[in-house]
C-alpha cells in the first residue's frame, strides 16, 4: 500500500472508531501525527500505560524540538517583528521556563535593545568565558570595519578553538 494511502487509512481508522487497527499498524507508524492517534487510540481502549507511554515519548520529541520556538524568536527579534517574537519566546518558555536568555529576551521590549559596540576586549571576553560564537560574531563585524593583522591573528586563534571544541565534542560522541 502506497505511504499516502497508509496514511489516509490511519486517519480515516481513527475518526471511523476503529482503533485496534491502529494499534495493529503500531510498527508501520512514523509520523509523529500518527504516534498522536496510536496514543489516543490506546486511551479509547482502555490501554492507559501504552497510551501514557506513547505520550511521553511525544512530549519529549516536542521539548527537544522547542528549541526552533526560541531560535524563530531570536529572528524575529532581528527582523523587528516583536509580537511575533514574542508568540514564539512564550510558546518557548511554556516548555523551557528555566531558560534564563529566553526570560531575558521576554523582558527585553523593542525599546530596551542593547547596544554593544562590538570591541576587541568584548570578544576576548566571550572567548574567555567559552562564549567562542558570540566571540567569532564580534571579531567578523571587527574584521570587516577594517582591523590590524594582530586582530585577524587572534579572531583566527578563536575560530580554531572553537573547531577545537566542535571535535572534540565529535569524539566524545563517538566514543559512547
Amino acid at each position: 500500500m502506497p505511504m499516502k494511502d497508509f496514511q489516509m487509512d490511519i486517519e480515516a481508522s481513527f475518526s471511523e472508531g476503529k482503533y485496534q487497527d491502529i494499534v495493529e499498524a503500531k510498527a508501520r507508524l512514523t509520523r509523529p501525527e500518527h504516534m498522536l492517534l496510536l496514543g489516543m487510540s490506546y486511551y479509547r481502549l482502555g490501554r492507559l500505560k501504552d497510551a501514557l507511554d506513547v505520550f511521553q515519548d511525544i512530549s519529549g520529541k516536542i521539548e527537544r524540538l522547542s528549541k526552533a520556538y526560541f531560535y524563530m524568536a531570536r529572528i524575529y527579534m532581528e527582523l523587528e517583528d516583536m509580537d511575533s517574537a514574542r508568540s514564539y519566546l512564550e510558546r518557548y518558555l511554556s516548555l523551557n521556563p528555566d531558560d534564563d536568555e529566553a526570560r531575558d529576551m521576554m523582558e527585553q521590549g523593542p525599546s530596551e535593545e542593547m547596544v554593544i559596540e562590538p570591541s576587541v576586549e568584548l570578544a576576548r571576553l566571550y572567548a574567555g568565558q567559552g562564549h567562542i560564537e558570540k566571540a567569532l560574531e564580534i571579531y567578523k563585524v571587527l574584521i570587516k570595519d577594517g582591523t590590524t593583522e594582530e586582530i585577524r591573528d587572534e579572531a583566527l586563534k578563536t575560530q580554531n578553538m572553537y573547531i577545537i571544541r566542535v571535535l572534540e565534542g565529535w569524539l566524545e560522541a563517538l566514543k559512547t
